[in-house]
């Protein structure tokens, strides 16, 4: 590996309010960006916010 074959994933970590029925197969729409989410935590099981992991799509 050289200089020029640098890895630039860039990932994200979003804090929303519940969405029921998000999962990995959906995409996020930030700022003109698509976002493939990699993850959906529902913050203490009590279905009032998710944290989502994405990874801008290439």
């Amino acid at each position: 590996m050289n200089a020029a074959q640098v890895n630039s994933d860039l990932t994200h970590v979003l804090r929303l309010r519940h969405y029921a029925g998000l999962t990995t197969s959906h995409r996020i729409l930030l700022e003109g960006r698509a976002l493939n989410i990699l993850a959906v935590v529902n913050v203490g099981e009590r279905n009032r916010e998710l944290l989502v992991t994405c990874k801008e799509a290439a």
